[in-house]
């Protein structure tokens, strides 16, 4: 895609973390924006944040897990922006717990909102996108959907699904002018890992402190997400150990499985 400036971007999850700077990096190329988020304080600050940029940006109340709301989202999107460009299915939430920890709502928060999210807003938004010249779908999935990450079951599963459906979807817009892509990010600085505990603050901390003393700043993510967009998309693996991981799968999957019961090992100590 490109040409971006006074194209209008809806970004779900856009108040905090990855879809803040990814709100934040479009406006600055002159998007405007839409913010969709269950957080009203954290999304009225990124507002304002972009507002500075001398870009039109509107606030939406919404929870993607929802087909209602996204259908809401949409309507409220085309009344304040006239249009919709680019949309970026950025919503998620992960749990530490195994499996055998995992009650059925917490299993089906992570599905309905990382998943069903993703599919939901598709297509709710797909017959818009197709009015425009040009139009782009970004879909965040994970380095977790490249191998199994124990006490992390469920949200590998729900981005492994949501990167295959990017996948499709990407060869189903082959040769229309909607681009797709699908975001591989590693560890991010970002409160997704603060608030990954469910009931046991020893696994979550834990957890938590060592993949943010190597975790990637959000901003470096939005950056190089808006230049992929501009060379037209497909997968974008992101940080160093989602490119290290993703070929060791391919070269030694063995490795990456004994690498994943040492993980497993060191959870152990600290789970219930």
């Amino acid at each position: 895609m490109k040409q971006l400036r006074n194209r209008t971007v809806v970004v779900t999850g856009g108040a905090n973390g990855i879809g803040r700077c990814l709100a934040l990096e479009f406006a600055a190329a002159g998007a405007n924006i839409a913010i969709a988020d269950v957080d009203d304080v954290l999304m009225r600050e990124t507002s304002a944040e972009v507002q500075e940029l001398g870009v039109n940006v509107s606030t939406h109340h919404v929870d993607v897990s929802k087909r209602a709301e996204l259908e809401r989202l949409r309507d409220e999107v085309l009344d304040a922006h006239g249009a919709v460009h680019i949309l970026i299915n950025n919503a998620g939430i992960t749990r530490y717990a195994s499996i055998e920890h995992s009650s059925d709502a917490v299993i089906d928060q992570q599905l309905q909102i990382n998943l069903m999210g993703v599919i939901y807003g598709v297509q709710t938004f797909l017959p818009v996108l197709k009015r425009q010249e040009e139009a782009h779908i970004i879909n965040m999935s994970s380095m977790a959907a490249i191998a199994g990450i124990p006490m992390q079951s469920i949200y590998c599963a729900s981005k492994a699904a949501v990167r295959a459906f990017s996948q499709s979807l990407y060869a189903e817009m082959s040769g229309s002018h909607i681009g797709v892509s699908w975001l591989m990010p590693g560890a991010i600085r970002t409160t997704l890992l603060d608030k990954a505990g469910d009931g046991n603050t020893k696994v979550t901390d834990a957890l938590s402190n060592v993949l943010k003393r190597y975790a990637y700043r959000p901003e470096t993510v939005a950056k190089r997400t808006l230049q992929h967009v501009k060379r037209g998309g497909g997968e974008l693996r992101l940080t160093l150990e989602c490119h290290v991981l993703y070929n060791m799968n391919r070269a030694a999957p063995s490795l990456v499985r004994a690498s994943m019961a040492s993980a497993q090992r060191l959870a152990s100590k600290y789970e219930v």
